[in-house]
């Protein structure tokens, strides 16, 4: 599943334990300029078309400044870095250690991790793939290979290294490290060399490549633009009214862009805290993690809200009648303020 072959294009490889990814090669592109016109406020790389099939182009910007939804377009590292000096302090990620949750700054760990990329030999264009369940690595790892200038996806053909982080290495090999020795490698990578990749990022370059579930046919890559991801995340703060500080339950599988885009992106745009869940929390240690967490934003997919529900008809049927009219006050309540929210 991870050997290497002699092909011009190798790409690092970041592994544990669920899922797999690859990138494209790379080309020299003309340097990026600054759009002043339409609300732009990023870097801009030349471009002919509104779509393409290739890594290692851009693609046009439409800006409409009469839409309503009209934002001005800048890159991942620009929102990271905007969340860094507004809340740069607040612990971003926790996880569970034995029976107490710890915290971990996302500020000091993102950079060694890009430089710690760039040190295995990650070029522009070049790509990092993420295998594992949610956890603080998954998250550092994702946002070190951005800022390193490649995009992120699935299915490696050629790999030039491996990082495992969680479990203990089996055996020592060759271009096989920990996490703690990849944290480690970026420390000789001057602050220069990454400030000048993340200069030359553009809005319109891909950022992501994240694949369909393949439920019903065969799994399809989607390359995602840097604007592309940040104008949902600033969208969707919006339209939920998320002020800051919020706590953030993390559980669905990180490689799939909901999950990605609600637990990660939108997490750090409001300086909020995110919980990773138990790999099992799918098979049954999800509520129990709810009642310990009691997180203010829930992603879930329909049918974790059917369970719920489930389980909540089954309890409410073995309530006493007081407990059972509590209950329906209080469901009354609740949509009546959402339906006011909905109507502003």
């Amino acid at each position: 599943m991870v050997a290497s072959s002699q092909v011009s294009n190798h790409f690092p490889f970041l592994k544990s334990r669920l899922c797999r990814a690859w990138l494209g090669g790379s080309q020299q592109l003309p340097a990026p300029h600054w759009c002043h016109t339409g609300g732009c406020s990023g870097p801009v790389a030349p471009a002919e078309t509104l779509f393409t099939t290739r890594a290692d182009r851009a693609v046009r910007l439409r800006l409409d400044p009469e839409d309503p939804g009209a934002l001005p377009p800048i890159t991942v590292h620009q929102l990271f870095q905007a969340a860094v000096e507004r809340h740069g302090d607040r612990p971003a990620l926790a996880y569970k250690r034995g029976q107490t949750w710890e915290r971990r700054r996302r500020r000091r760990r993102a950079g060694p991790a890009a430089k710690g990329f760039l040190k295995l030999g990650l070029e522009r264009f070049h790509g990092v793939a993420i295998l594992g369940s949610n956890s603080p690595e998954w998250v550092i790892a994702d946002f070190g290979a951005i800022m390193g200038g490649p995009w992120v996806q699935q299915q490696l053909p050629h790999l030039k290294a491996i990082v495992q982080y969680r479990d203990p290495l089996e055996e020592k090999r060759p271009n096989v490290y920990t996490w703690e020795e990849f944290m480690e490698l970026g420390r000789t990578v001057p602050d220069s060399q990454l400030d000048s990749i993340i200069r030359s990022q553009c809005v319109n370059h891909c950022c992501l490549l994240i694949y369909t579930s393949g439920t019903t046919g065969t799994p399809k890559g989607v390359m995602l633009s840097h604007d592309n991801v940040t104008w949902q995340v600033r969208m969707l703060k919006e339209v939920l009214g998320l002020q800051g500080h919020e706590v953030v339950l993390s559980y669905l599988p990180l490689s799939h862009v909901a999950a990605q885009c609600g637990d990660i992106w939108v997490a750090m745009s409001v300086a909020g805290t995110i919980f990773f869940a138990q790999p099992d929390a799918l098979k049954g240690s999800l509520v129990p993690t709810l009642k310990e967490v009691r997180p203010t934003i829930l992603f879930a997919v329909p049918r974790v809200w059917e369970k719920m529900e489930e389980k909540l008809k089954a309890a409410f049927s073995q309530s006493s009648l007081v407990k059972r009219k509590l209950v329906e006050w209080a469901r009354g309540i609740g949509l009546q303020a959402s339906y006011s929210r909905l109507d502003g």
